[in-house]
């Protein structure tokens, strides 16, 4: 290939009425080669032959079998060979299966980071959306969950509040939208309401109550779950409307609760408080109430363990 310099003086002869033969004896260049740059008027890009390969055609194949086996082209051959019956060597391989070499890296550190958001997020068990029975509970609607599940509403710092009595699978959607966060990229954190206020109430006694929001206000989602199952202490309310106020607008807050919005000026004590604290929740929020049955009490009908109660046998009078 001629260097640019050479290449602007064929084009710069020829523009001058030389011809090839003239100019390849002039400069001591190949006359094809002249010709060329001539007809192309300027450099020529280099451009690899493509070589054809008995692999040809799998791409799909070797893909698969190359992430199975974690990179390792040896046992990849061997397998074109005992399924397929081709044979051919290692480097051709491997030079088919160069290409899968960034998907497999990409998929390597997706894997890592979701390890290690599981652990950062100290979560108490592992759902996914797909282990959610939407049948057993009719009032979600499905399609509202999948949307959740791209992760848009942790992107545009809101909230979304799970509401029902126990068992009705709000921990578990939680979960599984925190496992959705997670593999968008997102950081979360997840802590039951008990747990979390006595952090507070503790880093406030201690005089640390700045650094400890500081910390939670970092995940771009913070988990609080069953808020209202467990009595809260006296201070919680205002701990609780400082953490809140920390994270409005910034980043999302999911919180889970046996009681409805209605009833939190009772879970906080504080009812100015309290709904202070649902204004900034409610402005930018999803709010799903569910309702019916709890899902482990109808495991236990089914086996027969439980029965319904009776419906209670009417009292007649007589006259």
């Amino acid at each position: 290939m001629l260097d640019s310099e050479a290449v602007t003086t064929i084009v710069r002869l020829g523009q001058s009425g030389w011809g090839a033969k003239r100019i390849a004896r002039t400069l001591g260049i190949a006359r094809n080669t002249v010709r060329r740059y001539l007809a192309a008027g300027g450099p020529v890009p280099y451009r690899q032959p493509q070589r054809s390969s008995v692999l040809d055609g799998h791409a799909a194949w070797l893909r698969e079998r190359f992430l199975q086996h974690r990179g390792n082209c040896d046992v990849v051959r061997q397998q074109l060979s005992r399924e397929l019956g081709i044979e051919t060597s290692l480097c051709t391989v491997e030079r088919a299966c160069r290409g899968f070499l960034a998907e497999r890296e990409v998929a390597r550190r997706d894997t890592r980071r979701i390890q290690m958001g599981m652990k950062l997020a100290r979560f108490p068990c592992m759902r996914t959306l797909e282990g959610f029975d939407f049948e057993a509970q009719p009032s979600i609607d499905p399609g509202q969950i999948r949307d959740l599940a791209t992760g848009r509403w942790v992107g545009h710092g809101q909230a979304l509040l799970l509401l029902g009595p126990p068992g009705v699978g709000k921990t578990h959607l939680a979960v599984a939208l925190w496992r959705e966060a997670v593999d968008r990229g997102y950081t979360v954190l997840f802590s039951s309401a008990a747990a979390l206020m006595a952090g507070l109430t503790k880093a406030h006694a201690d005089g640390r109550l700045e650094e400890k929001l500081l910390q939670l206000s970092k995940p771009k989602l913070l988990i609080i779950d069953e808020l209202g199952y467990l009595p809260l202490e006296p201070a919680a309310a205002h701990l609780f409307f400082q953490l809140v106020s920390r994270r409005y607008e910034r980043a999302s807050v999911l919180i889970t609760s046996n009681r409805p919005v209605g009833e939190w000026g009772q879970v906080f004590g504080d009812a100015v408080a309290a709904t202070a604290i649902l204004d900034r929740l409610l402005h930018h929020s999803q709010v799903i109430t569910i309702r019916g049955d709890s899902c482990r009490l109808r495991d236990k009908r089914r086996s027969g363990l439980l029965q319904k109660a009776a419906a209670p046998t009417p009292i007649t009078s007589e006259n």
